[in-house]
């Protein structure tokens, strides 16, 4: 199972705020002593506005586009800047802004007003600054944000969002192969010959320590999304350019989710609210160079839906085989005053051949393996059986970013209107205590 990858990916995602006055992000809630018993997903009555009985016809598979030629990077490394981000105070309150925990003690994470890398090895209680040696912002350019990924305690990837690309600035990958110790920056990715305007990490996923992808955004304008994939081979040393506005390929609407299950097979997830009719997932099965849209199928329960634009769009892709994987895909439905959310999970046994979907009680979707996840909306639910069945488990008066290790144990950045704490929990999500994160030389 590819327990990692879609731990570091899919679970950071963020539930709808319920509004209620508390103090503190700990909660006492009474333990239980079983687990509820389990409820069929067509069934369950999670919000009002989840539409039941919707069941997938087969569909087809269009041609492929063209192929374009991939763009090598730079082969002079990117020059440092003098004056490197400014390391966090030992013994300092620390904001955690996103977190991704790998066993019991030892996870990752980012924090603070100018991004930082920290890797704990107790929890969670206490963090190491293990920030690369990105330049700090100069006085004429804005903030920047950290995005990464974390293969294990001693791999992770790191780069840093340049809002602005008019201030001069070399967009680079960082690599650590010693638990943060050490950073080497990636030949400086090619940007210069697109015109980009900003360069805004979207997702970067790696399935090994060699084969990873990265894909930026650049630009935006008319129902677009200007956008570029890179791809390596060698570990983050060098990326090669597959796709770019030149293409025209995945350049239309939002990009929402990408996944690989392999060096040559992936998903790439799109939100086009009433741009495009239906919903579509783009696949490739040549490591990201040529793309081909699928359109999925209408909920038969509702054949009409999709047949022309719709306020639907598909996000959290999931692949457990190259044959097997879901999808979530969200409709705005109905006119005002009446306006209401129906989500659907999309899932393949074939290859995306035939599609089955039912009611999905979240608005969001995150798998750690084949058969466990959870359904993350304004209440969480969990399935150990790849989503066939769903089980409640808590609702929550704050917003979360979570990373679960397994039935049990998880944590979340948890959001409570200008608040941000770290929580954990140690019985799948009934109870949640909050910790005090601080940093250690």
């Amino acid at each position: 199972m590819r327990i990692l990858k879609l731990r570091n990916l899919a679970l950071g995602l963020f539930l709808s705020s319920l509004l209620s006055s508390c103090s503190s992000f700990s909660e006492s809630v009474e333990p239980r002593t079983e687990r509820p018993s389990a409820t069929r997903l067509d069934s369950i009555s999670a919000t009002a506005n989840v539409t039941e009985g919707f069941v997938s016809s087969p569909t087809s598979t269009p041609a492929a586009v063209t192929a374009a030629t991939p763009m090598p990077t730079s082969t002079v490394p990117p020059p440092l800047k003098l004056t490197p981000l400014q390391p966090l105070a030992a013994s300092q309150p620390l904001t955690i802004t996103y977190i991704s925990m790998l066993d019991p003690t030892m996870g990752w994470a980012i924090a603070g007003a100018e991004d930082h890398v920290l890797r704990t090895d107790d929890g969670g209680e206490t963090w190491h600054d293990v920030t690369p040696p990105e330049s700090a912002p100069i006085a004429e350019e804005p903030g920047k944000i950290a995005s990464g990924f974390f293969l294990d305690a001693n791999r992770a990837w790191i780069t840093f969002s340049h809002p602005d690309l008019s201030v001069p600035a070399v967009p680079t990958v960082w690599r650590t192969g010693d638990g943060g110790q050490s950073w080497e920056p990636s030949l400086s990715l090619h940007l210069a010959s697109l015109l980009a305007e900003f360069y805004d990490p979207a997702f970067m996923q790696f399935i090994d320590p060699e084969n990873g992808w990265l894909l930026v955004n650049i630009g935006a304008g008319m129902s677009h999304v200007f956008m570029a994939l890179f791809k390596t081979a060698d570990g983050g040393i060098t990326w090669d350019r597959l796709i770019d506005p030149a293409t025209d390929d995945l350049q239309l609407c939002t990009k929402t989710g990408m996944d690989f299950v392999d060096a040559e097979f992936g998903w790439v997830t799109r939100d086009c609210q009433g741009v495009v009719e239906g919903v579509q997932i783009d696949w490739t099965s040549d490591g990201g160079l040529t793309w081909q849209a699928q359109s999925l199928p209408s909920p038969t329960s509702a054949k009409d839906l999709f047949d022309s634009p719709t306020l639907c769009g598909a996000h959290s892709p999931t692949l457990i085989s190259r044959e097997s994987g879901a999808v979530v895909v969200r409709c705005i439905v109905g006119f005002a005053p009446d306006l209401r959310t129906a989500s659907f999970l999309y899932t393949t046994l074939d290859g995306g051949e035939t599609w089955t979907s039912n009611p999905f009680p979240g608005d969001s979707l995150a798998f750690i393996d084949a058969d466990l996840g959870w359904g993350l909306g304004r209440d969480v639910y969990m399935t150990e059986d790849g989503g066939q069945t769903w089980v409640h488990v808590k609702a929550v008066s704050w917003d979360g970013q979570f990373s679960f290790i397994d039935d049990q144990l998880g944590w979340a950045v948890a959001r409570l209107g200008d608040e941000t704490a770290l929580v954990k929990t140690v019985d799948g999500g009934l109870t949640w205590a909050q910790l005090t994160p601080q940093v250690v030389p």
